[in-house]
């Protein structure tokens, strides 16, 4: 008899919570948050650029832009490239801001779904269940019948 190796015991759960990461991600809402957060990304990465290119060294191309705005939104903040006009800094606070609050909503959102279609599907196996042992009470209440029949024949014989 083969034995599960170490390194893949308990991977017998990957496809179906990949079905379920797949599901939540084509959820409506979701793909608002993923567009809606990766649009303010760009645009503030294009505002970025036009007010701090000319000013600062260290915003040499838009790569540099989008690198800090990254870097900026997803909170890692390398201190790489760091804004030296008013505007630069503004933008910064904004897409700070508001970058939190699409990563939080797009999570919170996102966990949401997971565990609503989790959910689901372990009500849906107790419904089983609960049909399944419905079947097995019936299947008994007819073998008891059955007994109490014979029961019966052998006492009038």
């Amino acid at each position: 008899m083969r034995t599960k190796s170490k390194n893949l015991r308990g991977m017998e759960h990957v496809p179906y919570f990949s079905t379920i990461i797949l599901q939540a991600l084509r959820t409506p809402l979701l793909l608002f948050f993923a567009a809606a957060g990766n649009v303010l990304l760009v645009v503030c990465a294009f505002l970025f650029y036009g007010v701090e290119h000319s000013a600062n060294p260290q915003v040499k191309d838009f790569f540099d832009a989008l690198w800090w705005a990254f870097t900026t939104v997803s909170t890692v903040g390398y201190g790489d490239i760091t804004p030296i006009t008013n505007e630069g800094r503004v933008i910064g606070i904004f897409l700070m801001v508001t970058g939190v609050s699409f990563f939080v909503g797009f999570t919170g959102i996102f966990v949401s779904v997971i565990s609503s279609v989790a959910a689901t599907d372990i009500v849906r196996g107790e419904e089983l269940t609960f049909l399944e042992y419905q079947k097995v009470m019936e299947a008994l209440a007819r073998v008891e019948k059955r007994l109490e029949n014979l029961e019966k024949q052998s006492q009038r014989s």
